[in-house]
């Protein structure tokens, strides 16, 4: 039930195509950077399989190639959903910058500290995705989409630990992530790995990576972005400086 946008509302949500086929969502944080989720990557190593689109006018049909991906990093302490939830994280090294433009460009983090108030607030979140509209669609998604929700604080967890999603994943109950709780509009499938955003100051920020859900039902759970901003750092610093090392 998510509500159809343009991409120069979003231009940095990325669509992510395994064997030309919907994979996951992400978010471009540079212009060679994608972040998304760790799952979307756990068990497929070919780089050559995806491709990664964005930009265009918000329409599948007028999505632009934005070049191969060259690596792939999934967090290290990152297993499986079940295990090692907070860790769902990845990153994506494209072969080249993108072309900046008005429907296609990198969003800012907001840092841990500037995220956590949103924690414990019923802030606005938008979460924008190439995902399924509802559970039972056919057919691929034609049209980037949004969702806008109010974080659920964490002294209102008790109204969704007794979900059948916390006794699979009991892991994801932590108040460490973000959620929103709604039965009329949520995340389905293939929006994993889209960003969560909030405004500050009237401009987008990205604040969590869309880890889960209850099946297109009711629940969304975001990875706070920030957590990992050292790891982040880390891969890129090294892999731009590898990069200098061979020119």
């Amino acid at each position: 039930n998510g509500t159809q946008v343009q991409s120069i509302e979003a231009p940095w949500v990325i669509k992510i195509e395994f064997d030309k086929n919907l994979w996951c969502s992400g978010s471009l944080i540079s212009l060679n950077w994608v972040i998304t989720a760790g799952h979307c990557f756990d068990e497929v190593q070919d780089v050559n399989r995806f491709q990664v689109f964005g930009g265009g006018s918000g329409l599948a049909s007028d999505l632009l190639n934005i070049g191969k991906v060259k690596k792939i990093f999934v967090h290290p302490k990152f297993r499986n959903v079940k295990e090692t939830p907070e860790y769902d994280i990845a990153l994506i090294m494209l072969n080249q910058d993108v072309k900046p433009s008005p429907s296609l460009g990198p969003i800012s983090m907001l840092s841990e500290t500037s995220a956590n108030p949103y924690k414990n607030s019923n802030e606005l979140v938008s979460i924008y995705g190439w995902g399924y509209l509802n559970s039972t669609q056919t057919g691929v998604p034609r049209a980037l989409s949004k969702i806008e929700l109010p974080l659920l604080a964490s002294d209102q967890l008790y109204q969704i630990r007794s979900e059948s999603l916390f006794s699979a994943f009991p892991k994801w109950a932590d108040p460490y992530f973000f959620f929103t709780f709604n039965r009329n509009k949520t995340t389905c499938y293939g929006d994993s790995g889209s960003g969560w955003t909030i405004k500050s100051n009237g401009k987008p920020f990205l604040i969590a990576v869309h880890s889960g859900g209850d099946a297109c039902r009711s629940i969304s759970i975001g990875n706070p972005a920030a957590h990992h901003a050292d790891w982040m750092l880390s891969i890129i610093n090294r892999e731009q400086a590898a990069n200098s090392e061979d020119r």
